[in-house]
């Protein structure tokens, strides 16, 4: 995939499925990856919040945390509740 990046440059990403957990099922969801945050194992990991599964229905109030294992394994874990 290539994005304009704004600039007049093209931006380009590779997507990849990293996660098939139902918890995890939505869209319209937020993901941020924070430097300096990785389990104790030293793997990155993602934090997704909101989104849903029917229009303007919040899936739920969770963070969940999707942390890279070994050999491409991602593991989920709930890690706050709002």
């Amino acid at each position: 995939m290539a994005v304009d990046s704004g600039s007049g440059s093209l931006i380009t990403a590779k997507w990849r499925k990293i996660a098939e957990d139902e918890v995890l099922k939505r869209s319209s969801h937020s993901v941020a990856a924070i430097p300096g945050k990785e389990d104790a194992g030293g793997n990155e990991q993602l934090f997704i919040f909101g989104g849903e599964l029917v229009a303007r229905q919040p899936k739920d109030g969770h963070v969940h945390a999707i942390n890279a294992g070994m050999c491409g394994l991602f593991f989920v874990k709930r890690i706050t509740s709002i």
